[in-house]
């Protein structure tokens, strides 16, 4: 039971108010209540409180534009301030306060906890990647596999649908990767993965000496290849972040007829967030505009300089 603020008796209390016989002054003085309140509840025909929200509330965002706001919040789990700053061309009247209201109403206020307890990254130069990736849904009994690559300093990402996830497609994709960033890479984390690495492969002699390809151009281009802790996928949780959110606004979401239509979302969505999306993570600033402050800073660190680069001119 939940009582007013100022309330100066309980249920009980009002109940033997109501089915006693002595006069108003008398109760009045039993429980140090005024007249006027032994009157309310002797003749109330309940003894709770009534609640005081109106019966017809009016919010400054109509149904439509509440939907948006949570749909939004429910795809990429944005904050209240990403959301106003990426609706607000959209919906003018929409600010911090009625965004945050509306989330809290639809119980989205709050991000779901994490069963493990993460680790902020340490700040790392531009060329520190990451690199995994996940398999999309079977199309007509055939399957495949989406590359992914993520920068931890700018958080520039890109990615590629393969065929196979064999030591060839991957030596490959890495190729793509080396020739897509604009900076040099100097570090290149993967998982123990066979089309990444030999380490802990047994073949009939025993663990192999060999070299995997794709270790082997990672050192002829004079970038190491890290490899996460075996059973620790967290390790490398940057890129398993952006696997789980390029599929919540992909394959989770839509249904395609084939590969190809999967790859252009793909692309769509890869320049949604180089070019446009703004980060919180970067300051509320898109990509461009954080590769633009370290190539001012330190232009050594990349290999083709920024303004010649195309999304310049977006």
């Amino acid at each position: 039971m939940r009582y007013h603020a100022n309330a100066t008796t309980n249920c009980k209390q009002r109940q033997i108010i109501k089915e006693s016989s002595d006069d108003y002054r008398t109760l009045a003085n039993q429980f140090q209540i005024s007249l006027g309140t032994v009157h309310n509840w002797k003749h109330s025909p309940i003894t709770a409180d009534k609640s005081c929200v109106p019966h017809t509330i009016h919010y400054i965002l109509n149904e439509y534009e509440q939907q948006l706001v949570c749909g939004i919040r429910q795809m990429e789990w944005q904050s209240s301030q990403d959301i106003v700053v990426l609706l607000k061309t959209v919906i003018p009247q929409l600010n911090k306060t009625n965004c945050y209201r509306t989330l809290a109403r639809a119980k989205l206020n709050r991000k779901p906890e994490s069963k493990l307890k993460t680790k902020r990254f340490r700040r790392y130069e531009p060329g520190f990647v990451h690199i995994d990736l996940f398999y999309l849904p079977k199309l007509n009994g055939e399957r495949q596999y989406v590359y992914v690559a993520i920068d931890r300093a700018t958080r520039m990402t890109y990615m590629t649908v393969k065929p196979d996830k064999s030591a060839i497609s991957s030596l490959e994709f890495l190729k793509e990767v080396v020739a897509f960033f604009p900076f040099h890479i100097y570090r290149i984390l993967t998982d123990n993965g066979k089309e990444f690495t030999l380490k802990g492969y047994r073949g009939r002699y025993g663990k192999t000496k060999k070299i995997h390809d794709f270790t082997i151009y990672c050192m002829s281009k004079g970038i190491e290849h890290r490899l996460t802790k075996i059973k620790h996928p967290w390790t490398n949780g940057m890129v398993e972040r952006m696997n789980g959110t390029v599929k919540e606004a992909t394959i989770k979401r839509f249904i395609y007829e084939d590969f190809v239509e999967i790859e252009s979302h793909l692309q769509r969505f890869q320049d949604y967030w180089n070019y446009y999306k703004k980060h919180k993570v970067l300051g509320l600033k898109t990509i461009p505009e954080i590769l633009r402050e370290w190539h001012d800073k330190q232009p050594n660190l990349f290999r083709v300089s920024y303004y010649q680069l195309p999304f310049t001119t977006l």
